[in-house]
């Protein structure tokens, strides 16, 4: 489940099916499932969405990115223990492929969202899809446990143009997502690819569904990464505040 091919989010019909599940339950949320129903619809025209400049430009830098070989800490730097012996190729590979990072692209594109919360920047391709999608009155705030990360999430954010968006939270998550919550309130769009495993993404989902007044959009990585991660996402699609999901293999997308 590497960013280093172009890959599919899943079947185009698969796609054209989740629009048209968004688009029968439009009547109810259609300031939210309406949207979502566009921007499904937008992957499933173009998948890696090479008719789009910001798409492609994020695309070309994840590339460059990912033929980088050198250490991800600098001498003397202190990192987190998942950091060392990590080189910044390797992080990059780990990133979202191009067809997931469209579709983040075309959610916050067609959402038009204010407030969007990523858990989990790794070294910023995924933050960059997101923020590329963005209009002026949109912001992300950005979680990511990692310095070092941070650190280059941060160069790879002002060479996209788009570091004006964002805002990155250095922090572990337990520490510094609470906090943001009651910083900035409720979230329109939220991107969950942090601590891949059953309680913690349990707790994510506690925490963010139905935070707002307004309904959100949660978008899950990596939904079958583990058994874990298979249980807490069977968990969510059953969950009383979960008013509808789609199931795109390696993503899951609820409305909340």
């Amino acid at each position: 489940m590497t960013g280093d091919t172009v890959g599919s989010v899943s079947s185009v019909q698969e796609l054209r099916d989740g629009a048209a599940s968004a688009v029968a339950v439009s009547s109810s949320w259609p300031e939210i499932a309406g949207p979502v129903a566009a921007a499904l619809r937008s992957v499933a025209a173009d998948p890696t969405g090479r008719g789009l400049p910001p798409v492609r430009s994020v695309m070309l830098t994840a590339k460059t990115l990912r033929a980088r070989d050198e250490p991800l800490l600098r001498p003397g730097e202190t990192g987190m223990p998942f950091d060392e012996g990590r080189t910044i190729g390797e992080l990059a590979g780990y990133s979202v492929p191009v067809a997931h990072g469209h579709l983040l692209f075309a959610l916050a594109r067609h959402l038009r969202p204010r407030r969007v919360l990523e858990i989990g920047t790794n070294i910023g391709i995924s933050a960059g899809y997101i923020a590329s999608g963005l209009d002026a009155g949109g912001h992300l705030w950005t979680l990511e446990g990692s310095p070092a990360r941070v650190r280059v999430a941060g160069g790879v954010l002002t060479d996209l143009c788009v570091a004006d968006r964002v805002t990155l939270v250095p922090g572990r998550f337990e520490e510094t997502l609470e906090p943001t919550l009651e910083e900035v309130g409720g979230f329109d769009l939220v991107f969950v690819d942090g601590n891949h495993q059953d309680e913690p993404t349990r707790s994510y989902y506690r925490m963010l569904a139905g935070r707002g007044e307004a309904v959100t959009a949660l978008v899950f990585d990596d939904i079958r990464w583990s058994e874990g991660m298979a249980r807490a996402w069977n968990w969510i699609v059953r969950r009383p505040a979960t008013r509808w999901s789609l199931d795109l293999g390696r993503l899951g997308v609820v409305l909340t």
